[in-house]
């Protein structure tokens, strides 16, 4: 079928999808546990962090943050929509903190993001406070501030900037055409499926099996 001859570029649970689109912010969501196996398209990178460096939560906070998108525009010139390649994002540096760090990271900023969604409901009218709350606690997340009163002497310091290749792989998806798609099948992830709060799977595409 038509899953064979695109096996290669099967996503899996944990994989971090990455718009490759620059708009207002960077959309890059985990995919979830699945019934059947997915497929990137062309317009998502597939990154797979290696897990004995990198917790993929903390990766997909600091892809998410304004530092992220900020670092690629200054690599993307003349494009009318901003697109990121393949080699730039690998090449993207990234601040890596000791992996125990990394997961007390998560957990904080989760327990953070709850918050700003309990705020979302209450102030729906005020969308760009939450906006720049989120990426505040992105900021802090990604450079250090959050966790800083839990290190003392004798903790495992933070990497200096890396780049982001020398730690996960980082392919694009597979270029389908309109006519590829069908209503049952094997979901297709495209950038605009992408959101703040994981992966709307209910308007994914799908092509045969």
């Amino acid at each position: 079928g038509k899953y064979i001859t695109l096996k290669k570029h099967t996503v899996v649970e944990g994989d971090l999808l990455f718009g490759s689109f620059l708009d207002d912010a960077v959309r890059v969501s985990m995919l979830p546990a699945l019934d059947t196996p997915a497929i990137a398209k062309a317009d998502c990178f597939c990154i797979r962090p290696q897990r004995a460096l990198l917790v993929p939560r903390y990766l997909m906070f600091q892809l998410g943050a304004n530092r992220t998108k900020d670092a690629l525009l200054e690599e993307v010139h003349g494009a009318t929509r901003p697109r990121v390649t393949t080699r730039q994002l690998r090449q993207l540096e990234i601040l890596i903190a000791p992996l125990a760090e990394q997961k007390r990271i998560v957990t904080k900023v989760e327990e953070l993001l709850a918050r700003v969604n309990v705020a979302r409901e209450r102030l729906a009218r005020v969308p760009a406070i939450l906006k720049r709350f989120r990426q505040a606690v992105l900021a802090a997340a990604c450079e250090g501030r959050l966790t800083e009163e839990w290190r003392g002497p004798g903790t495992e310091p933070w990497s200096g900037e890396v780049s982001l290749g020398d730690f996960l792989s980082v392919r694009s998806g597979f270029a389908f055409a309109s006519k590829d798609f069908q209503s049952v099948g094997i979901p297709v992830v495209r950038q605009g499926d992408l959101a703040r709060s994981g992966i709307d799977l209910l308007r994914c595409k799908r092509v045969p099996e």
